[in-house]
């Protein structure tokens, strides 16, 4: 397991997964809130972001233990997975806001 997650292929696409997925989550838990007022969206939101920071963490530390050849990749990719998971969530969330 340790040589297949120290590929730089495997640990960097682990990576661009992972970051993708949490920021997906996030943006998705915007519609768990039942309540009409925003404020609570943003707090639901807010909690998720920060247990996707958590995850993210245990992630780092946890490949960091299993694969430290392919950290470099893996961590690499994690950030770009959520700048790129962001700005994807972004620009679909501008539009269904100019939509209506």
């Amino acid at each position: 397991m340790r040589e297949v997650l120290s590929q730089p292929i495997v640990a960097g696409f682990l990576g661009f997964l992972i970051g993708s997925a949490l920021i997906v989550a996030t943006a998705w838990s915007r519609k768990l809130s039942a309540s009409s007022d925003a404020r609570d969206s943003v707090a639901v939101m807010m909690a998720f972001m920060m247990g996707g920071m958590l995850l993210a963490s245990a992630a780092l530390v946890t490949f960091v233990l299993v694969a430290p050849q392919g950290f470099m990749y893996f961590g690499l990719s994690l950030a770009t997975g959520f700048v790129v998971g962001l700005a994807a969530v972004a620009v679909i969330m501008g539009r269904e806001t100019f939509r209506d």
